[in-house]
């Protein structure tokens, strides 16, 4: 033990005042972020940790700042966080809105009297943004200032088997570090109800934190400054017809189509398409790693819904907000009417409950009107008659046909900003094309719904148009850090994908070829590909051919499931009757590695059964290989 004075301004340090200093053993994590700059020792909140079982929810928060944090690697969760922060300003909290890791690194929870947490989880681990936070959440120099209040709010898809689990982490640790909770944690399923269940989160949590700061704050929605959007005159400057995408989206680039081409045959009654994009210099990537395209609505559906709303698309407007807070749209920029519902605004997402009660305030027809207010209030009625269906906003007014047209100021409270969608990369940069060239395999959705209506997906759509030197705004994602090839090209690897869950393994093919060609010794290679028939949507069938003649592979499995007079056979049926083969190569001496692409409600879960019941005789299971980072899934909600 230690004993040293505390250095501080002399007309602050009581006479003789020491301090008792242990020392021990400093972890890593201690560096992810530097102490905090105070320049009034007064200003700083003594920090302990304490058990839930201490907390006294009459504790005041010593900070004031109420700190909006996420952890979000595909936008769902910052959009939600950002919603979230707009409404808390509104109701006059003083907002600081960051992601996880920001927040760790800038040590702002210091000045924090609440943390509100929206974060999603990766195939059970944190988001991108979120991994220092996680470490530093766990270890045992976590700390919290004493008070502070928070409430957790998780995105995720119940066809994972990892469905809520980081979301569920945090929520219990900072129970642990002595937070009080406001709430218990708000979850949001992407395969049921979605933006609805953060709706019905957002005001309650409110509530609780203006009741448990003892706040006079806005603790209804009366007289809320909700931080509406004003719609100025922009004038008639003719150059306004689109907006840089570097304003709208941090990271993205342009990029050229190169080719784009039908994978499918013409027997098929399916399209898929292989698309090549030109990449600008400098822009990188490595086999596995994603590509986000930013997608235009069709013009049909741009032209309808002006003329539904008497809206001009050549106007240049200004969006104007009444608050200084994050957005996603273009704030004070002037833009076309047409510009923003083409390349700004889903036109195809459905309005939310709170569009159906706004929609309902200015319906003049008292029969109408009542449906509307249902929809808004009822979140069963609204899942069967406008989320399950996907009715668009403009179906939506052309099934209400009283409702009168409004302004652009009202649409931006109904439409969601349009979103990048997040496609595999299906080359590498090693490959014949060259390192300028990634492609993508992109499956045109359209399909009958239940309603009978015909519902095209924006972004295939969108992409199946395109024509060779057609200019696109994309972006690079790196994949999950297990989401790449072994660094020994010994290593036996096992892929499993059906449909377009090919496309990262033919990145990861054509750079096996590249180290074959260049004299390295390739260890076995097992893909599992399943698909129709093989008449109609074996896709890429000649040159995984080719892999299998020149070694790049050692055994192509393909399950075809519509193929007539056969019994169906999936992925997962293969991986059972080839138990042996794959088993054995994960647990060679080498120590295989299995990735798993494609849908993650059925094929995913399944395939994992299948694997773990070929792994019994070898004292193994599938949970030990994701522990390990030798059994990596990239799946997606169907």
């Amino acid at each position: 033990m230690i004993f040293c004075p505390l250095s501080l301004d002399p007309q602050m340090k009581p006479d003789k005042l020491f301090m008792k200093c242990f020392p021990r053993e400093i972890s890593k994590v201690e560096h992810l972020v530097s102490p905090p700059k105070v320049d009034d020792v007064a200003a700083f909140v003594p920090m302990t940790v304490l058990k839930q079982a201490d907390v006294d929810h009459s504790i005041p928060a010593v900070g004031s700042k109420i700190y909006i944090v996420f952890g979000s690697n595909m936008g769902s969760s910052k959009e939600f966080a950002m919603e979230l922060e707009r409404k808390a300003a509104g109701r006059g909290f003083d907002t600081v809105l960051l992601s996880l890791d920001d927040a760790l690194k800038c040590c702002k929870f210091i000045d924090a009297a609440a943390i509100l947490c929206v974060t999603s989880t990766y195939n059970g681990f944190p988001p991108d943004n979120a991994k220092y936070f996680d470490e530093w959440m766990m270890s045992s120099v976590a700390i919290l200032a004493q008070g502070i209040r928070y409430a957790v709010f998780g995105c995720g898809n119940k066809a994972w088997a990892t469905f809520q689990k980081f979301p569920r982490q945090v929520d219990a640790r900072l129970a642990e570090l002595g937070g009080i909770q406001l709430l218990p944690m708000g979850e949001a399923d992407a395969d049921g109800v979605f933006e609805e269940a953060f709706e019905d989160w957002i005001d309650p949590v409110l509530n609780s934190l203006a009741h448990s700061l003892g706040s006079n704050l806005h603790s209804d929605t009366g007289d809320i400054d909700d931080g509406k959007f004003t719609i100025e005159d922009g004038g008639e400057n003719p150059s306004h017809s689109s907006v840089s995408h570097d304003l709208l989206h941090e990271g993205s680039f342009v990029a050229k189509v190169a080719a784009n081409d039908e994978l499918q045959s013409p027997l098929s009654t399916r399209s898929t398409r292989h698309i090549d994009f030109t990449l600008p210099s400098g822009a990188s990537y490595d086999p596995g790693d994603h590509l986000a395209v930013y997608p235009h609505n069709r013009v049909e559906d741009v032209t309808d819904l002006a003329a539904r709303l008497d809206l001009s698309l050549d106007k240049v407007i200004v969006i104007r907000s009444t608050r200084k807070v994050e957005s996603l749209l273009p704030i004070n920029v002037p833009l076309t009417i047409q510009t923003l519902l083409t390349e700004i605004l889903d036109l195809f997402k459905p309005p939310s409950k709170s569009g159906m009660s706004f929609l309902a305030s200015i319906c003049p027809c008292p029969p109408e009107r009542l449906q509307l207010e249902e929809l808004g209030s009822d979140t069963a009625k609204y899942k069967q008659i406008i989320g399950d269906p996907k009715l668009t906003l403009l179906e939506v007014l052309h099934k209400f046909k009283s409702i009168p047209a409004f302004g652009v100021a009202e649409l931006l409270l109904l439409l969601y900003p349009m979103k990048p969608r997040y496609y595999s990369i299906s080359s590498s940069p090693k490959g014949p094309k060259g390192e300028e060239v990634a492609s993508i395999t992109v499956a045109h959705l359209n399909c009958t719904m239940a309603s009978g209506r015909i519902h095209q997906g924006v972004a295939s759509t969108f992409l199946k148009g395109s024509k060779p030197g057609d200019k696109i705004v994309c972006a690079l994602k790196k994949a999950n850090d297990a989401f790449h090839l072994p660094d020994d090209p010994t290593s036996p690897v096992i892929f499993v994908g059906a449909g377009t869950g090919l496309a990262p393994f033919m990145g990861f093919l054509q750079h096996r070829k590249h180290l074959l060609l260049s004299g390295y010794k390739l260890g076995p290679a097992i893909l599992v590909f399943g698909c129709r028939t093989k008449d109609e949507d074996f896709i890429y069938k000649s040159e995984l051919e080719g892999y299998l003649k020149d070694g790049v592979i050692s055994h192509l499995l393909v399950a075809f499931s519509r193929e007539k007079g056969q019994e169906k056979v999936y992925v997962q049926h293969m991986v059972q009757r080839n138990g042996s083969l794959i088993a054995s190569n994960i647990a060679s001496e080498g120590g295989g590695t299995l990735y798993v692409c494609g849908d993650a409600k059925y094929m995913a879960p399944d395939v994992r059964c299948a694997v773990d019941k070929a792994l019994e005789p070898y004292s193994i299971n599938v949970t030990t290989l994701v522990e390990q980072q030798r059994y990596v899934e990239d799946c997606w909600a169907a």
